[in-house]
């Protein structure tokens, strides 16, 4: 049989002071400025002693517009950590920015809802039937109608 020796050795607690600086340089980034970050004097480092005193001076924001038949408009100002979070980026933008993913977010969920219903035997029964399948199709025109006038759409 094998034989183990087994040594402890007695462990110490040392509180080591963790230097409060570790950030070689900060600065905005651009698509324009990837790859061209210490070619220039432009942007010197910038000392921030805490994550506030760092949004405080960067105020990090988004702005994003696509382009194309659907525009979609995302204006975001981060403000704490929190911010960052993809749950907090699909919400309304208390600031009254617009931020058009918290609306498609919503549009999601109610198709999502939309189709849970369908699904229901007493939606499909309902189908089934010609003249109750005309007044959904009526139903769903008018709600249509209605979803654009709110959004000020006049397309089809």
């Amino acid at each position: 049989m094998p034989e183990f020796n087994v040594k402890y050795q007695p462990i110490t607690p040392h509180v080591k002071e963790l230097p409060t600086s570790t950030a070689l340089l900060l600065q905005p980034m651009t698509l324009e400025g990837v790859g061209k970050e210490l070619e220039s004097d432009e942007y010197a480092p910038v000392k921030v002693d805490d994550v506030q005193s760092a949004f405080k001076v960067f105020e990090p924001k988004v702005h994003f517009k696509s382009e194309g038949p659907t525009e979609m408009v995302v204006d975001l100002a981060f403000k704490r950590m929190a911010d960052f979070d993809p749950q907090n980026i699909l919400k309304p933008n208390p600031d009254g920015g617009r931020n058009d993913l918290a609306n498609l977010q919503a549009t999601i969920t109610l198709l999502y809802r939309i189709k849970e219903r369908w699904a229901k035997p007493v939606v499909r029964k309902a189908w089934s039937n010609t003249s109750q399948r005309q007044e959904i199709i009526s139903s769903i025109a008018t709600l249509r109608g209605e979803l654009q006038a709110v959004v000020g759409d006049k397309e089809a």
